[in-house]
């Protein structure tokens, strides 16, 4: 596992720690999101429901070490984010240990596509239309959050529609999902960066 994590560090500094704080993250969050929806409900998550949850958080967690990263090269450009995903996302492999195997499916393509259309704001790549925002902005109340959030942090707001597809959840807890979801993540999202600052 040490010499894994020797071959993800980089002359910029890539701390071998990034991996498991993306890991860490992302299950901390994900079962907090789960708790809440069957909480509010009678709705009881399977196994598909977490590993689907989990690979979200992933994802939205590897995008936001990828800006991290490039921030700290100083580097912008599809190059520069290929290498900055490259760095993160054997660095989130080594996290696994000898699971790596088990667990490899969590840096696949299909992930690191997921987390560049987080780091791209790509609606269309997220599966989300533009009338499906306004949609869900005027349905859960969400018009403020919407209209003052600056482009930089629209993927919350993406986050949230995400996770409520991922659950599923009868119409009566949407509005649940739909705050606490963008409400929790936002406070762990603040959390999340400043642990990447100090690994960076």
């Amino acid at each position: 596992m040490l010499n894994f994590f020797k071959k993800a560090l980089t002359p910029q500094g890539l701390s071998p720690q990034v991996g498991k704080t993306i890991i860490n993250g992302s299950i901390a969050t994900s079962s907090d999101i789960i708790t809440i929806s069957e909480k509010a409900s009678s709705v009881k998550c399977n196994r598909q429901m977490y590993k689907l949850m989990l690979n979200e958080n992933v994802a939205y967690y590897a995008r936001i070490a990828i800006a991290g990263l490039m921030q700290k090269r100083h580097q912008a450009g599809k190059e520069a984010y290929k290498s900055a995903e490259s760095a993160i996302f054997d660095s989130i492999c080594g996290a696994f240990g000898e699971k790596k195997e088990e667990y490899q499916e969590l840096s696949n393509s299909q992930t690191r596509r997921l987390a560049e259309m987080y780091f791209i704001k790509s609606i269309d790549g997220l599966s989300i239309s533009e009338q499906q925002v306004y949609d869900y902005a005027d349905k859960y109340g969400q018009q403020t959050v919407l209209s003052k959030l600056p482009d930089d942090q629209l993927d919350v707001f993406y986050y949230g529609m995400r996770v409520m597809r991922i659950i599923n959840p009868p119409a009566i807890i949407n509005t649940v999902i739909a705050h606490h979801a963008t409400d929790l993540l936002i406070k762990r999202l603040f959390a999340f960066q400043t642990d990447i600052k100090k690994l960076m």
